[in-house]
């Protein structure tokens, strides 16, 4: 018996510390986000494109939070009609207005445009709103100008793209994942 105590007690001191030799892993950082669904999309769609959010950025090293109120972000789920109202462009499927590299705290992602993306390219809407919020989530945390060549924080989307949303591979760099990081941590 003491000796199945001593391999429990081993086993939780490498679960603990992250690895047998003392170091510890890293351990994720939290970000708390709300999402404000202004445009009437079904609960259960949002719902399963928080779970895509969720994925893409604990692979990032970032745990989300989801709220109903009082989180540090919000994404603004919006209609056609808001969206014409704001004067948006029509091509976007999201927006995040911000102050220079401050980054902002609110950003908006355009249903309608969400529901036109996942039909163009026949992919899941859940999928494509999934990808939009994270990428406006991105936004509010990276410097401004923080399109990328490849990855998440592409500005234009296609077909392969939609292809590695659907199979979980459109994610931040590295880069981006280390900056998010580095922001949460000094905010």
């Amino acid at each position: 018996m003491a000796m199945a105590t001593r391999i429990l007690a081993a086993g939780l001191v490498t679960l603990v510390l992250g690895s047998s030799n003392g170091t510890a892993e890293a351990q994720n950082l939290t970000l708390t986000v709300r999402v404000r669904n202004n445009a009437l999309a079904l609960d259960q769609d949002v719902a399963e494109a928080q779970t895509h959010v969720t994925r893409i950025y604990a692979a990032a090293g970032i745990d989300i939070v989801w709220l109903t109120s009082g989180a540090r972000l919000t994404i603004a789920l919006i209609s056609r009609e808001q969206a014409d109202l704001m004067h948006q462009v029509k091509d976007v499927v999201g927006y995040a207005p911000a102050s220079g590299d401050e980054g902002g705290r609110l950003a908006y992602v355009l249903n309608h445009r969400v529901v036109e993306v996942s039909a163009g390219y026949n992919s899941a809407k859940t999928v494509v709103l999934g990808a939009a919020l994270a990428h406006e989530i991105g936004h509010l945390l990276l410097p401004s100008q923080s399109h990328s060549a490849n990855g998440l924080m592409r500005e234009k989307w296609d077909r392969s793209d939609f292809r590695n949303a659907t199979r979980g591979t459109l994610l931040f760099t590295p880069e981006q994942a280390r900056a998010m990081r580095e922001r949460l941590e000094t905010k």
